[in-house]
């Protein structure tokens, strides 16, 4: 597998919360605060480095991914 292409679960929860589950590594999890009032979007880029948000009132976040391994 190459590097920084771990097989992550990322699920946004109705409390605006991000989670981010690694498969290999159960221990290297993540939940991160959203500020969007509403999240409409989520997208993660190719390579698992980076997740966007987008909200109901056009704003976007950029959020790195860091892994206990890299």
């Amino acid at each position: 597998m190459a590097p920084g292409s771990t097989p992550f679960v990322y699920v946004t929860t109705e409390d605006n919360k991000l989670n981010m589950v690694d498969f290999v590594n159960d221990a290297n999890r993540t939940i991160v605060d959203l500020i969007h009032d509403e999240v409409c979007a989520m997208k993660v880029c190719p390579n698992g480095r980076y997740v966007l948000t987008g909200g109901d009132k056009g704003d976007i976040v950029m959020w790195k991914v860091r892994r206990t391994n890299d």
